[in-house]
This record gives structure tokens, sequence and C-alpha cells, in this order.
């Protein structure tokens, strides 16, 4: 039953994480080279994400979302063997 129900909210999260991730592609494409170079803040401080570019942010977004996926896949696997 557990993996029941996580299956089902993996599938919910699934569909969030590519949209999230399609509205990523869409605000990206409209961003010229010299944007990805502009610093966010001047100094560092992770809670606000300021003291980085713009094109390092896009990236940690980019393997943040790669990270859940495999976590869903693995949960979605894990589901498969118990049913």
């Amino acid at each position: 039953m557990l993996f029941a129900r996580t299956c089902t909210r993996s599938t919910t999260a699934t569909h969030g994480t590519a949209r999230r991730s399609q509205e990523l592609e869409r605000a990206v494409e409209v961003l010229k080279p010299e944007d990805l170079l502009r610093w966010i803040g001047d100094q560092r401080d992770p809670a606000l994400g300021t003291g980085l570019t713009v094109g390092t942010v896009i990236r940690g977004l980019l393997q943040h979302h790669t990270y859940h996926e495999g976590q869903i896949a693995l949960l979605k696997r894990g589901a498969e063997y118990t049913t």
C-alpha cells in the first residue's frame, strides 16, 4: 500500500517537475549570453540565492530537478517490484 501511494504521488510530482522544467526552459530561451554572466547580488547568501551568476543558478536548478527525477524513478522501480 505504501508503494501504491508513493507511485501516485510520484506521478503528480513528475508532472510538476516537468512543468517547472518547461517554465525554466522558456525563461532561459530568451536570455542572451551576457545575461548568463550577470551577477545576482554582490554578496554570497545561499538562503537568498545571491552572489552567483544567472548561469550558475540555472545549472543548479537543472541539477536539482535531475536529482529529484532520479529519486522519483527509483520510487517507481520499487513500486513495480511490490505490485
